[in-house]
């Protein structure tokens, strides 16, 4: 198949023979192209990443990655021709048993979006709004050029506890006692 069109309705099954060069995700059917990530974007991320990665390392119920396939709304034993919300967010940690060998069915429990200038409206409200109705526990929002991190937690099927960290805060991730990301390594290595 080639690249899709717009307007257009697709499912997963669909957007696993598009080109592997370009990056989509998928809204209720429909296409979304994915900008490149700028060098401050992928900076950040590396840290973030890097961070979350060594802690959870050999631990046997979580996992983390990044720009992989999220079938938000599936779960175990999906058919990927009724899948048609895939988000590919910028990190995930969920439990390792949802992963599998190119997408993780249903809601992670962490969502890390890393804001660049094209795409923060997008993941503030849309991705948010979808975050929030498909479960995820506890969503991110990085933003490197304003240097803050804006964490946004469930409660009762709703993003009610909303906090705002800056500078060289270390910031817990809820559910996993002693994993924290030093927010200000992960600005350090913004800087080049």
């Amino acid at each position: 198949m080639g690249i899709p069109e717009e307007g257009k309705k697709y499912s997963w099954a669909d957007m696993l023979s598009w080109p592997e060069e370009w990056g989509y995700e998928l809204i209720r059917g429909e296409v979304r192209h994915m900008d490149t990530p700028t060098t401050i974007h992928q900076m950040a991320y590396g840290e973030v990443v890097f961070q979350i990665y060594s802690w959870l390392k050999g631990n046997p119920h979580w996992k983390t990655l990044g720009f992989f396939d999220v079938l938000l709304f599936a779960s175990r034993g999906y058919d990927p021709e009724d899948v048609d919300t895939v988000l590919q967010p910028d990190l995930i940690v969920g439990e390792r048993s949802r992963f599998g060998d190119y997408g993780y069915a249903g809601a992670p429990d962490l969502v890390v979006e890393i804001l660049d200038p094209e795409t923060a409206d997008f993941d503030t409200s849309m991705k948010l709004d979808l975050y929030e109705a498909a479960g995820v526990r506890e969503y991110w929002l990085l933003d490197p050029y304003g240097r803050e991190l804006r964490v946004c937690l469930s409660e009762e099927g709703a993003f009610r506890h909303r906090k705002v960290y800056t500078g060289a805060a270390m910031v817990p991730v809820s559910f996993l006692d002693g994993l924290t990301v030093d927010l200000g390594k992960v600005f350090e290595a913004t800087v080049f």
